[in-house]
């Protein structure tokens, strides 16, 4: 085998080893794509969820404040007192009662 025959030979089994690392680079870049794609579903999922949770969160502070507002005002309405007849002291926190004596 000649000298030029030898390396035409060499040419075609860099051009086939080639070819092939480029079919494999191809798949790898189609699994790169699919899995940002898949990345970026799940990223607008969870922005969708996050969205209707702070939605729910805000509703449900809503709707404790408007229940906190109507216990005030039925309480005012009441004397200070509550649905059992207990004085309620709007300015006055509900005391700590220390149990450590009573703990062994």
């Amino acid at each position: 085998m000649t000298h030029d025959e030898r390396l035409h030979q060499d040419l075609g089994e860099i051009m086939k080893l080639l070819k092939a690392t480029q079919e494999k680079l191809v798949v790898c870049q189609t699994q790169v794509n699919d899995f940002q794609k898949s990345m970026r579903d799940r990223v607008k999922q969870l922005s969708v969820r996050l969205t209707n949770m702070t939605g729910m969160m805000h509703d449900g502070f809503e709707r404790l404040e408007g229940a906190i507002k109507d216990i005030s005002a039925e309480r005012m309405e009441n004397g200070g007192r509550d649905g059992k007849g207990k004085k309620f002291d709007f300015g006055k926190e509900e005391e700590d009662h220390d149990d450590s004596e009573n703990c062994y």
